[in-house]
C-alpha cells in the first residue's frame, strides 16, 4: 500500500510545473520561465518562454506565478 501511495505521489509530483517571472533588474525588462537556474556568482540563468533562448542575468527578481500568470506574460506584446 504504501508503494502504491509513493508511486501516485511521484507520478503527480513529476507533472507539476513551476511558473516564474524574471525582472532583469538593470534594464527592467521581464522574462517568462518555467526552467531557471541560480547560478554560484548569483546570476540566474532561464530558459525565456517566449523565445526559448538562453538567458543569463546577473541581477534580478525572480517571482513564483500561477500558469495563467505565465501564459499572459508570455503572449502578451512587449510593443
Amino acid at each position: 500500500m504504501r508503494r502504491a501511495i509513493l508511486v501516485l505521489l511521484l507520478i503527480f509530483g513529476a507533472g507539476c510545473t513551476s511558473y516564474h517571472k524574471v525582472t532583469d533588474l538593470n534594464t527592467g525588462k521581464a522574462y517568462y520561465s518555467t526552467d531557471i537556474e541560480q547560478k554560484s556568482s548569483g546570476a540566474v540563468e532561464l530558459r525565456d518562454g517566449r523565445t526559448g533562448n538562453t538567458v543569463t542575468l546577473p541581477s534580478s527578481e525572480v517571482q513564483n506565478i500561477t500558469k495563467d500568470e505565465y501564459l499572459r506574460g508570455i503572449y502578451s506584446d512587449q510593443g
